[in-house]
């Protein structure tokens, strides 16, 4: 039957199984979305809950034959501007980071709350306000001062600029740069990482709890409407007036109600004699009892089900009564085949649309 089998019909089955599938894309957002709220979650010890800033202070001084003389007659050294702009253009991820351990990138990772990946991929921009470079020509210094959550980042650093330095000097002309100072101090902090909410000692990182919901939601609607289809690709559902007129029925009618239904069934016995309500699944006949409750109708059907033998025998003619997303085309098919077996007339179809 994978010929019947439509877009409709996989928006019919989901939404007449609503309530189900609602429990499955829960139970399917929780388990995606897990991983992320444990990975976001970071336990901190309660006497280190404000967390530690760590500030390294590195100097370098910079000698060359190329000094000038400023306006009050002091020496200007000019390539202390050269070296801060060359250390400044280098604080990015490609280059911190270049052959860097993993299990030393992961604890600056973890310090730094931010992700592997994209901490291979920042730029300067991002490390505005955590790493400053100043020169100055006067005395010919350069000073970079680093003020981070991680010391293995800040003695990283420090290594890739000394390296960094000598390198560049080794293609400058009478031209020295010397380290003269670096030292590192730590102090406990109360300003919390702008993407985490600090909640009894526990740490959760915003942007990852955000990520997991929108992965977590999208994989809940794709594998709803995949189960759905996997479910009724095989047995679709009927879900509309056209599917019924393949049949050649004479008399197809679209329920809009019990009292419009009443007048319906009246002139269908008037001019087609008796006929007994029939419908090929219990579904059907639950949901049009509640129908019938909710209008608050005086009016009792007797709806009996297809697959009765002794219910087909006795009936004179056949009135169908089905639904959109719940009758399927097997079962209608077979229905008909069974009626046609006993020889009885089918008079037509009442369809309850969706």
């Amino acid at each position: 039957m994978f010929e019947n089998y439509s877009l409709a019909d996989l928006l019919a089955n989901t939404y007449k199984n609503f309530k189900k599938n609602i429990i499955v894309a829960l139970a399917a957002f929780l388990v995606v979305l897990a991983p992320f709220v444990l990975k976001a979650v970071q336990h901190k010890d309660a006497d280190t809950s404000h967390g530690t800033n760590y500030s390294t202070y590195i100097v370098y001084n910079v000698e060359s034959d190329r000094v000038s003389v400023g306006e009050n007659g002091e020496k200007l050294e000019p390539f202390s501007e050269f070296f801060a702009n060359l250390i400044y253009a280098n604080m990015n991820g490609a280059y911190i980071f270049e052959d860097v351990d993993e299990k030393v990138l992961d604890k600056i990772s973890d310090d730094l709350s931010i992700d592997k990946v994209q901490l291979r991929n920042t730029d300067s921009n991002y490390w505005y306000g955590k790493i400053e470079v100043k020169s100055t020509a006067e005395n010919g210094s350069v000073t970079v001062r680093l003020l981070t959550a991680s010391e293995e980042f800040n003695e990283l650093v420090e290594e890739k600029v000394d390296a960094l330095v000598k390198e560049a000097e080794t293609h400058l002309e009478n031209v020295t740069i010397n380290k003269v100072n670096s030292f590192t101090t730590s102090s406990p902090t109360d300003t919390e990482n702008e993407d985490e909410i600090a909640v009894k000692g526990v740490a959760i990182n915003k942007g990852t709890i955000i990520k997991g919901a929108v992965i977590a939601f999208i994989f809940a609607v794709f594998f709803v409407l995949f189960m759905n289809f996997v479910l009724y690709v095989f047995n679709p559902s009927m879900n509309g007036v056209s599917a019924f007129e393949k049949y050649g029925l004479k008399f197809i009618y679209e329920y809009r109600g019990t009292a419009d239904l009443a007048e319906v069934l009246k002139y269908v016995e008037e001019n087609e004699g008796k006929v007994t309500l029939m419908t090929t699944s219990d579904k059907v006949k639950t949901s049009f009892d509640k129908k019938l409750a909710k209008d608050e109708s005086s009016v009792k059907y007797d709806i009996v089900n297809a697959k009765d033998t002794h219910a087909v025998l006795a009936a004179d003619k056949i009135m169908f009564i089905e639904e959109c997303g719940i009758t399927r085309y097997r079962d209608f098919e077979k229905a008909l085949r069974q009626a046609e077996n006993f020889g009885k007339e089918v008079a037509g179809v009442i369809n309850i649309p969706l």
